[in-house]
């Protein structure tokens, strides 16, 4: 009995990975499987954690303003418009961590100089203190994607203290236009951000997925977005 099923292995294993190699190429060939990919536009792109739902664009440079296009410049290797910082802390070094919406982004603000965070970070120093200050700041965020986003992306910094930049309208979900537009990017081209990124290598696994697999409802997946759910 065992050598009879290791005799149906020794054959069958390599026709189904020859059957499998076929399809795969089949696939390819004829575009039937769906890209994947993050989904992106302008500044922003999808994010893998649905507590935050969007988030800006690692070293994305403009040179003009515009729709999804809220700031001129570089960000920086988080995405956020401030420049590059060590994740270990400096000696002696007070950190300060913004978080917040357009406001603490610079909405407006031609040079990244006049954002409050960097004015901040002057006046200490012109005092005599050794600081630094993070802006961790999204345009369009409530107080869960900014909280979250301390978390996710602030604390590994080690701030001192944390400025919550907060607007009247952080108690909901208010930046309908940039969810809007990643959302039906994301519908029309049958794109996601959170496929498992094992899948963009095999067309045939992407068609299977797609075809066999329901994906989650784009509206259910960030439906924890449309109010603030941080704890009083």
């Amino acid at each position: 009995m065992a050598k009879r099923m290791k005799k149906v292995l020794a054959l069958g294993l390599p026709a189904l990975l020859l059957a499998l190699l076929v399809a795969e190429v089949i696939v390819r060939v004829l575009g039937l499987a769906p890209q994947i990919g993050v989904v992106r536009r302008g500044r922003y792109r999808l994010c893998d954690n649905p507590l935050i739902g969007y988030e800006l664009v690692p070293g994305y440079h403009s040179f003009r303003g515009g729709e999804m296009v809220d700031f001129r410049g570089r960000s920086n290797s988080l995405g956020f418009r401030d420049r590059e910082h060590t994740v270990e802390k400096p000696p002696g070094v007070c950190r300060v961590a913004v978080i917040g919406d357009s406001v603490a982004q610079g909405f407006g603000l031609e040079e990244d100089d006049d954002m409050f965070s960097a004015v901040v970070e002057k006046l200490l120093i012109d005092s005599g203190t050794k600081a630094e200050v993070l802006n961790f700041a999204v345009s369009g965020y409530n107080t869960q994607q900014e909280v979250e986003t301390l978390r996710e992306k602030g604390l590994r910094y080690g701030p001192d203290l944390v400025i919550v930049a907060y607007c009247l309208n952080d108690n909901r979900q208010s930046c309908g236009y940039i969810m809007d537009h990643l959302l039906a990017e994301e519908s029309k081209h049958r794109v996601s951000s959170r496929v498992m990124p094992r899948l963009k290598f095999s067309a045939l696994a992407r068609l299977l997925y797609f075809r066999f697999v329901k994906p989650a409802e784009l509206t259910d997946r960030y439906a924890q977005l449309n109010e603030d759910t941080v704890e009083k």
